[in-house]
């Protein structure tokens, strides 16, 4: 409890006690002016960020199809907050995100993968990690174009030489 002191232009603070069960501050008073209840305020703890389940939406891909990879962000702290999130692959950063977050909010971030080499690939962001494996193309997907060359070059041929034949 304070009082204020208007030849000084402060505020005095007076011995009291306060009862938590009651709801009520005593102080003890030798004058009329003017009281207050006054005390410092716990500024809120800063925000604090956690990152949990990381999912790719698939684990084996054909070269240049999109991998879809979602991780759920989480301010645990007590105030608003950004956080940037670090998306690697075998090691190097590719992309980066950052979200902003009231106190006790979760976010999902997604982040789209693609690539064209067969082969593994690491996935991590911040500490959470998964993979996944692009495969190589099939010798049929490769060159679909040649087999239908040959397909319809062997049915001209047999055309021709079936219409040779009937029209001797």
């Amino acid at each position: 409890m304070a009082y204020y002191d208007g030849g000084n232009n402060s505020w005095e603070e007076l011995d009291g006690s306060h009862n938590m069960e009651n709801n009520t501050v005593t102080a003890l008073v030798s004058h009329f002016t003017t009281f207050a209840i006054v005390g410092a305020a716990t500024p809120p703890p800063p925000a604090e960020f956690t990152i949990t389940s990381l999912d790719l939406n698939s684990e084996q891909v054909k070269p240049r199809q999109e991998v879809t990879a979602s991780v759920n962000v989480t301010n645990t702290g007590g105030s608003e907050g950004n956080y940037t999130l670090n998306l690697t692959i075998n090691g190097e950063v590719e992309q980066t995100r950052t979200v902003s977050l009231a106190p006790q909010a979760t976010e999902t971030v997604t982040f789209t993968i693609t690539r064209e080499e067969p082969g593994s690939y690491s996935v991590s962001i911040d500490g959470e990690t998964a993979e996944f494996v692009v495969l190589a193309p099939s010798w049929l997907s490769q060159y679909w174009w040649v087999i239908l060359l040959i397909v319809v070059a062997a049915g001209l041929l047999v055309y021709f030489l079936w219409w040779r034949r009937h029209a001797v």
